[in-house]
């Protein structure tokens, strides 16, 4: 089955003991589990990096793109593209440069140094083209072709959750399998007895279950 946010929300208050509670309320429920979500794909996408293998708990986020790069004007080394709006993790990349032959690209990710930036045997080159990826763009760098050049691969896409504001016993809790939102649950119980160890249940407890809307 799909959880609803209705579903999810009494399976939740049933694991922290707190059934019929008015402790915690589903828009903050919905706040951790964007929260925990991130922190799930995270985890998930260190492991992907390691082993190049998408696992299927994130396989509904896991998406092809191609995009075709256009020259910076401010910089004629560089090829310019911007990533989807819905991306949140570049998986692959692979440039495609016409009458090229590209064997290995490179992904520089955000906030990795590049050990390579200043050794004169590891510049970019269209056989061995870098791309780095930044919030909401990528560069490439190595391609002797600045027209057509395209970059391709799959990507994992930002989560889409549901609107507690809206129907709840029908809306989808989060575009993930079971066994996914499952394990989304047992983090989300976890952290939910952290923050609120050895602390009685008061009124303004209310307020620091918030936990804060990630901004993503």
């Amino acid at each position: 089955m799909s959880y609803t946010i209705d579903y999810f929300y009494l399976k939740f208050l049933d694991k922290i003991d707190k059934e019929g509670s008015e402790i915690i309320s589903i828009s903050q429920v919905m706040e951790l589990l964007q929260t925990e979500t991130y922190n799930f794909i995270e985890q998930t996408v260190k492991y992907l990096e390691n082993t190049q293998q998408i696992k299927d708990f994130i396989l509904p986020l896991n998406k092809p793109y191609s995009i075709t790069l256009t020259l910076n004007p401010d910089n004629i080394k560089e090829l310019l593209g911007a990533l989807p709006g819905d991306y949140l993790h570049l998986e692959t990349a692979f440039a495609v440069i016409p009458g090229k032959t590209t064997r290995v690209t490179k992904i520089v990710r955000r906030g990795e140094m590049d050990i390579n930036k200043n050794n004169p045997n590891k510049k970019p080159t269209d056989e061995y083209p870098k791309v780095i990826e930044y919030e909401s763009y990528i560069v490439l760098y190595g391609s002797s072709v600045n027209v057509g050049v395209k970059i391709e691969g799959f990507y994992i896409t930002k989560p889409t959750f549901g609107n507690a504001d809206g129907n709840t016993d029908t809306e989808i809790v989060v575009n993930l399998p079971d066994n996914t939102v499952e394990k989304i649950m047992n983090l989300m119980v976890t952290s939910f007895h952290e923050r609120t160890a050895d602390q009685r249940f008061e009124p303004s407890l209310r307020q620091e279950l918030g936990f804060g809307q990630t901004n993503r």
